[in-house]
This record gives C-alpha cells, sequence and structure tokens, in this order.
C-alpha cells in the first residue's frame, strides 16, 4: 500500500506533464512475504507498519501504526519484517514484462511498485494509447495483481491506481486538469487536504484556482508542487534502469583473518560482477556479516545515482566494525545488490569513454571526495539556468553521476536576438571587465536605445590590445526584471585576430563573458 503523504516530492525534480500508462503493484510488500491471507503486517526497520492483510484490515489497523498498536489489536497474529531482496524479485519480475512492451518503461520517482511508459513514444508501434494498455495488461497477466491506469499525466494516472480515485471526472480524460478539478480535495494528502477543506475548498478545482503566490505562503514548495501537478504545469519524472535480478558476492571468513584480507578478496569479486554491468551502477544494496551462532548484522543502503565499489566496501567495513563488538566471529561477509541505476553519459573530454573507463573515472572522483571533502570534485551542472554563458552551466559538487544538461528550457526565451546554443570554450567564473575602443582611441558606449557610439577597433583585456576584425550586434537583454541592477544590459559579439568572444555592456563598463578559441 502507498499513502499520498508518503511521497517526498522534495527529493524529486519535476519534469513537463505528458500522458502515460501506469502499472502500480497491490499490495507488494504482502505479494513478497506470501500474500495478504498469510501475512498479517508487514513492518519496516522503525517498526512501522507498511502494509497491512485482510485480517490486519478487519481489526482497523492503518498504515504507518506502531508496534504496541498491531499486538493490542491482533494478538498472535503474523507480523513480519520488510525483506528488501523478494520484493526486489518481484519487482523485477513486473519490470521485465513491461521492458518486453516497452524499453522505455520506468519507475515512477518516490513510489516505489508503481512502473509507467509515456504513452506518445509508444503510440507509434501500437497505434493508439489504448492498444498500449492492453499490451501491459497482457504483458502482465499471470504475473501478480497490478493495476493499470491511462492518463493526460502520469502522476495523474498513477494517484487514479494507487489513491483510488474515482474515474468520473465529468467525461474528461484521467488525469487531465478537468479530471482533477471534478476530484475532492480528499484526493490530496492530508495535510494538503486539510487546510484546504477548513476555508471551504472542496473539490481540487478549487486549489487550481487558488493564486501561485497563495499557495506558497501557506503551503511553502511542497504545497507549490502539488499545485503545479493537479494543474499539469509539472509532472513525476520517471526513473529508467534495466530490468536485472539481484546479484549477490559473498566470501567465507577463514579463522584468524584480519578484516584487511576480508575486503581485498570481496573487492576481488565484486569487481568481477560490477564489470559484467559496466554500463550500470549500483543503486540500492545490501551490505551483510553473519556471526557464529546464526546471528546476522545487515544494512540496506541507497544511492539512486549509483555507487561505487568503495562506497560498497565502505557499508561491509561499518557492519564488520560493529561485529567486533557482538558475539561470535565473522562466518560470512557479502553483498548483494538490489537495483541498478544507469548512470548519464559523460561530458566534456569524457564524452564517448568506455564503460569500464568511466567507472575508474568515478572511483577517483569518490577518492578525491573522500581525503578532500565533497566540494573537491566540480563538474559543469545542469542547464541552462540563465542567460548568461556562466549561468547557462554553473559548477556543481560531483555526486557519482554527470548532471544532465537539458536545452530545452529557456532556450527560446523571447527577447531581441537569440544566444547560440554552442557554449564557448572558455568561461570565467566571474565576468571580467575589459576596455572596448573605437579607431580614434575613444571609449565606446551603448546609448538607451541600444546605439554603439561608434563601431569598436579594439579590445583590451588587460593581456594586450586586439584588433577587432567584425562585430554583430549590440542586443538589448532584459531579464530579472525584478532585480533593478540586472534588469537590463547590451551584448555584443566580436571577432578578434585570434577569437571570438561575448561581451556585455552593464553599470558603465565592458564585460568580457565567454570566447571561441
Amino acid at each position: 500500500m502507498i499513502d499520498l503523504d508518503e511521497i517526498d516530492l522534495d527529493g524529486i525534480e519535476l519534469v513537463a506533464a505528458r500522458p502515460g500508462v501506469v502499472a502500480w503493484i497491490e499490495d507488494l510488500e504482502l505479494i513478497a512475504h506470501g500474500g495478504a491471507d498469510a501475512v498479517d503486517v508487514v513492518v519496516d526497520r522503525r517498526d512501522r507498519v507498511v502494509a497491512v492483510g485482510s485480517r490486519a484490515r478487519a481489526a482497523g489497523i492503518p498504515l504507518g501504526a506502531r508496534a504496541p498498536m498491531v499486538r493490542a489489536r491482533l494478538g498472535d497474529g503474523r507480523v513480519v519484517a520488510v525483506d528488501p531482496i523478494a520484493e526486489a524479485r518481484w519487482l523485477a519480475r513486473v519490470h521485465r514484462a513491461l521492458w518486453s512492451v516497452s524499453p522505455g518503461v520506468g519507475q515512477v520517482a518516490g513510489v516505489r511498485g508503481a512502473f509507467a511508459i509515456e504513452a506518445r513514444a509508444a503510440r507509434r508501434f501500437y497505434g493508439t494509447e489504448y492498444a498500449l494498455v492492453e499490451r501491459v495488461r497482457a504483458a502482465l497477466d499471470g504475473t501478480v495483481p497490478t493495476r493499470v491506469a491511462l492518463g493526460a499525466s502520469i502522476a495523474g494516472a498513477l494517484i487514479a491506481t494507487v489513491a483510488g480515485a474515482t474515474t468520473d471526472g465529468g467525461g474528461a480524460e484521467v488525469g487531465s486538469r478537468a479530471w482533477f478539478a471534478a476530484q475532492p480535495v480528499e484526493l490530496l494528502p492530508r495535510w494538503l487536504a486539510g487546510p484546504l477543506r477548513d476555508v471551504g475548498v472542496r473539490r481540487v478545482g478549487g486549489f487550481q484556482r487558488i493564486d501561485t503566490a497563495a499557495v506558497a505562503a501557506r503551503f511553502g514548495d511542497r504545497g507549490l508542487r502539488w499545485h503545479r501537478l493537479v494543474r499539469l504545469e509539472a509532472d513525476l519524472p520517471l526513473v529508467r534502469t534495466p530490468p536485472l535480478e539481484p546479484d549477490a558476492v559473498a566470501i567465507d571468513v577463514e579463522e584468524g583473518e584480519d578484516a584487511q584480507s576480508v575486503r581485498f578478496r570481496l573487492r576481488g569479486a565484486l569487481d568481477l560482477v560490477l564489470a559484467e554491468h559496466a554500463d550500470v551502477a549500483p543503486a540500492r544494496w545490501r551490505s551483510f556479516v553473519d556471526l557464529e551462532g546464526a546471528v546476522a548484522l545487515e544494512r540496506v543502503v541507497e544511492r539512486p545515482v549509483g555507487g561505487t565499489a568503495a562506497e560498497i566496501l565502505e557499508s561491509v567495513r561499518a557492519l564488520s566494525d560493529r561485529a567486533e563488538g557482538a558475539r561470535g566471529r565473522p562466518v560470512r561477509v557479502g553483498v548483494e545488490i538490489l537495483a541498478w541505476s544507469v548512470p548519464q553519459p559523460p561530458q566534456l573530454s569524457l564524452d564517448g569513454v568506455p564503460g569500464a573507463r568511466r567507472q575508474a573515472v568515478r572511483q577517483a572522483f569518490h577518492v578525491l571526495q573522500q581525503r578532500y571533502g565533497p566540494e573537491a570534485v566540480r563538474v559543469a551542472g545542469p542547464g541552462p539556468v540563465g542567460r548568461g554563458f556562466a549561468d547557462r552551466r554553473p559548477w556543481v559538487s560531483w555526486t557519482g553521476v554527470w548532471p544532465v544538461v537539458d536545452d530545452r528550457v529557456g532556450t527560446g526565451a523571447p527577447w531581441p536576438g537569440h544566444v547560440p546554443g554552442l557554449t564557448p570554450t572558455r568561461v570565467p567564473e566571474r565576468l571580467q571587465a575589459v576596455v572596448l575602443l573605437d579607431a580614434h582611441g575613444m571609449a565606446v558606449e551603448v546609448d538607451r536605445d541600444g546605439v554603439l557610439s561608434a563601431p569598436p577597433a579594439v579590445l583590451d583585456d588587460g593581456e594586450g590590445p586586439e584588433r577587432i576584425e567584425a562585430a554583430h550586434g549590440p542586443w538589448v537583454v532584459r531579464e530579472r526584471w525584478w532585480e533593478r541592477r540586472r534588469a537590463r544590459y547590451a551584448r555584443l559579439v566580436l571577432a578578434t585576430e585570434r577569437r571570438w568572444c561575448w561581451v556585455r555592456r552593464e553599470h558603465g563598463r565592458w564585460w568580457l563573458e565567454g570566447s571561441y578559441e
């Protein structure tokens, strides 16, 4: 079962709304542990209920309840702890079935047990969205109980299946803005639906009509994200990973063997597994240490962007340190990889590097961060995020995966002129002041109408004057209208004897933005 309150949108980067087919596994936790009739309650590591069987549901045990309530109402009911390995195997089974329909299938970010296929891409092969739905249902037939829905947005189709929302939207397409508007406000998370109900909002349509500023003031960024979802201004992203079975690596510990030797042997076995999957990276794994006397220590680690061999061994080392204070010596040490993540293709000079070398670069970056801190390795971040070249590709800390550059955002902004998509080879971290002179040695100015006082003839950046062979522009750029000092500036492209470069006129001075050399 999934509670909409448990979906943490704060850690999810929303994308543009698009139609899709969502398949959600009902009662994944119960299925993985024997079924609704065999298990009464499934609890997580915090002793909190994450799934309830038929008997527990009849006893009124809600999701999120604690163990004392379960014991009080069920008595001798069967309570089991979450087994991530069993769940991963069932997820892989469904994933493989959907993969046969479309390789573009992905897990809905933040929702375990929910998969989706973007309808527009798959429609080319199946003709209509409804034919795609039938293929999905046929592929899942005989696997596990799964709800399937087609919606104008992936978030809408997901909510229609997971939250048990009615498909009656006055004839509107499921997941569309009109469909959301017809739904009761209880469709939303409780922390959002309660305050809306208190002020008289009964339908999601009323929430849609509330001004964005008012939503931000009352509910903050969390509320804004839900506001964008129900208005179809945004959608939930998909995490695309290949449907692989969990891979296990384990070694027996010899009596008297030191910890360093154990980790060295484990590293050798782990490298073989990682080499088989050179194009993917471990996203979720279970480290375990078995002790004498049938006692085991384990830990599940998640790295959505992909972990490294060093991180996996570090999780094993932490468990081994804990085992030193426990009774019984370690007899078996290992790792089971539960999920894989597809790393993004490298950028800049690493473009096209084979998988093995790319993995070596990732591990080298990880070692540097361990020694000198997370800020020690910085790469060009996602962009564009502004109209300046430095804004388009900000430097961000290395997180284990190359940032995705989405050039669809902001490149078509309406202003006079258009910045080419090709980023200059050199972009200073800070704008560099330069001097622009005309043929008579006078400073070149730009008036209020964006007209040059004279054709530029010389560019001096402090390293010596350069003769200007051609100049194009200027273009007046308006941005950040709310910030007076950045509301307006002029941009000019110059061709000198040794380079092409962009300069801008701002605050009465010329600044070098970037250069092609």
